[in-house]
Parts: C-alpha cells; sequence; structure tokens
C-alpha cells in the first residue's frame, strides 16, 4: 500500500489538519504504477492511499474514514465491487467511483 498527499508525508503533520483520503484499489500492477505516479493530490490536506488488494483498501479505510474510493473494475476482479459494497455499509458518506475505461 502506498500513502502520499500535497506538501509531504501525511505523518509529518505537525499541526493536526483534518485530513482528507481516497483510496484507490488497483489490482493490476501497470495500472497500479500508473496511479502512484499520474494521479497528483494538488490540494494541501489530502492523502492519496493505492492499495493492492481489498483487505489494505479495507483496513486503510477502517484506520480512518475515506472521502472517496476508487476502484478499477475493468478486469473483472470482484475484489472492487465487494469495496464497494464495504464502503456503502461502513463509509456511507464516501464517494464510490468505477475506472472502467476500455482496454
Amino acid at each position: 500500500m502506498t500513502i502520499g498527499g500535497a506538501g509531504g508525508s501525511v505523518r509529518d503533520n505537525p499541526y493536526h489538519v483534518m485530513i482528507k483520503r481516497i483510496v484507490f484499489l488497483v489490482t493490476d500492477p501497470e495500472e497500479r504504477e500508473s496511479i502512484r505516479s499520474g494521479v497528483a493530490v494538488h490540494e494541501e490536506g489530502w492523502e492519496k492511499i493505492v492499495a493492492t488488494t481489498l483487505e489494505e483498501a479495507v483496513a486503510a479505510a477502517q484506520a480512518s474514514p475515506a472521502e472517496a474510493v476508487v476502484i478499477d473494475h475493468r478486469k473483472g476482479d470482484v475484489s472492487g465491487g465487494r469495496l464497494l459494497d464495504w464502503t456503502r455499509d461502513h463509509c456511507s458518506g464516501a464517494a464510490r467511483l468505477i475506472i472502467a475505461a476500455p482496454d
């Protein structure tokens, strides 16, 4: 799991600013690297988490609620749908987004 955000590490937050979290679940290694390097968090106070498994994504959302959960639904991996179901039941305020671009 990769954690990153604007303005440095979230763990280096001396003022305890409220951090907004986006959790990405991307199981494909190439697509995961694309998200890690190509999706930037431009505003301070946002944290991007890139999870590789359903368990990592759930653990991240349990540690601190997410404002958005993004899944890659192209490969037919059922973990994305299960994460959306889990998010609906446990983080009802989170936006749920699906990446479904053609191959």
